[in-house]
């Protein structure tokens, strides 16, 4: 990875970073990125205890299985019984990327520049897991006409299939639902891809889970939203391009997906298109990617009982508005997890982020489906779509308009 240093005078640095942090993160002013950022209540979550390691230990072993012919989506467990405990989830620290200085003065865009280098905080040696894993990255821009507001949001999503799946968080996609609402082509997303992100392709609903809508109707107008991470997940599929001079490929990037769980403190990578510190501007015309090597911490949550559903991860630039949807994976690329929600600090770094693991939404999309994801994987993708869409979906938009109107 190419490493961008830039020499600036202390005071010029310090003013377009505050540039940076008092400018707002969202494509719409009052509620455009709509990502949950408070720690799990712990009434909603009990603890698993992860075993901390006396040395370093290698990335845990997992079958390394495409989705699309995964025929089983039991959660391994630890050898050893876990114990279970409650407690509320916690923001972890750690210590901040220091900027380096000197004395020249640089443009906006070089600011903008120097900034997304410092983020890809990879190091050399896990280059091609880095490339993997943002070859399969996208950046997904939704946006939806209701009544006469429009809404827009800015997430982040994994290609977890070659014809074009991708994993995102519900509420990322939320927006889809209003795709027939009032009228055909009320809502849309654009799939963006590469550094920065450029529109590449258009994507429908092939799933979203209604248990998430339910719960949590009003993430499209509450001042500041929150949520746990349960049931966070939905999946698009690629439908088209946006310009007739771009193709379909034959095969798109993709990740294979962990059927297993992490079970034990690892090191991991993250990525997405983190935009906490961007205005709306720079989102549409500068939104680079970025990833960082962070570590699972020793406690994960769970939404059950003793499965491994959502994982602390040590702070990093990653932890941003914007990355929802974005991978968490092994060092050896294997999808383990999607980022859903990050605590608050002033400094990245300081901030507890937390992903949903693969196994925990193969297992829960079975439950909601009543197929698991690699049936539906191995059908027709589109019929599937379709499907969701004529069955499945006017009940949620129902839900979404009711809990918006005026009146509540």
């Amino acid at each position: 990875m190419k490493e961008l240093l830039v020499h600036v005078r202390g005071m010029t640095l310090l003013l377009i970073l505050l540039g940076f942090l008092l400018a707002p993160e969202l494509l719409v002013p009052k509620n455009p990125d709509f990502e949950p950022h408070s720690p799990p209540p712990a009434e909603m979550l009990r603890q698993v205890s992860l075993p901390v390691p006396t040395a370093p230990i290698a990335p845990a072993t997992t079958t390394a299985t495409a989705l699309a012919t995964t025929t089983s989506t039991t959660t391994k467990k630890a050898a050893e019984p876990t114990k279970i405990k409650i407690a509320k989830a916690t923001s972890s620290s750690t210590t901040p990327t220091a900027t380096p200085s000197a004395p020249s003065p640089i443009t906006l865009s070089e600011a903008i520049s120097a900034i997304t280098s410092m983020a890809e905080s990879v190091p050399s040696e896990y280059s091609d897991v880095n490339t993997l894993v943002r070859s399969a990255l996208v950046n997904i821009i939704c946006s939806a006409t209701i009544g006469t507001n429009t809404l827009t949001t800015s997430g982040s999503g994994v290609t977890i299939d070659p014809r074009g799946v991708i994993l995102t968080n519900a509420h990322v996609a939320q927006l889809l639902l209003f795709s027939n609402y009032p009228k055909p082509g009320s809502a849309q997303c654009i799939v963006r891809t590469g550094s920065p992100a450029t529109p590449q392709y258009t994507a429908e609903l092939m799933f979203i889970s209604p248990n998430w809508i339910k719960n949590n109707p009003r993430t499209l107008v509450d001042e500041s939203p929150t949520g746990s991470g349960e049931y966070d997940y939905a999946l698009l599929r690629i439908n088209g391009t946006v310009s007739p001079d771009i193709q379909l490929p034959s095969k798109f990037p993709f990740l294979l997906t962990s059927i297993e769980s992490a079970t034990r403190p690892e090191q991991v990578l993250v990525a997405g298109y983190a935009a906490g510190f961007l205005d709306s501007a720079t989102i549409m015309k500068n939104l680079y990617a970025s990833s960082a090597i962070t570590t699972i911490q020793p406690n994960a949550m769970t939404f059950g009982t003793s499965t491994y559903d959502l994982y602390r991860l040590g702070g990093s630039v990653v932890a941003q508005h914007g990355s929802s949807g974005g991978a968490m994976t092994r060092m050896n690329g294997m999808l383990l997890g999607t980022i859903v929600t990050t605590t608050e600090a002033a400094q990245t770094g300081d901030r507890s982020l937390q992903a949903i693991s693969t196994s925990y939404i193969l297992r829960t999309y079975e439950a909601e489906r009543g197929k698991s994801l690699a049936s539906a994987l191995a059908g027709n993708i589109a019929h599937e779509s379709a499907s969701f869409q004529a069955t499945t979906q006017p009940s949620l938009v129902d839900i979404l308009i009711k809990a918006i109107s005026p009146s509540n």
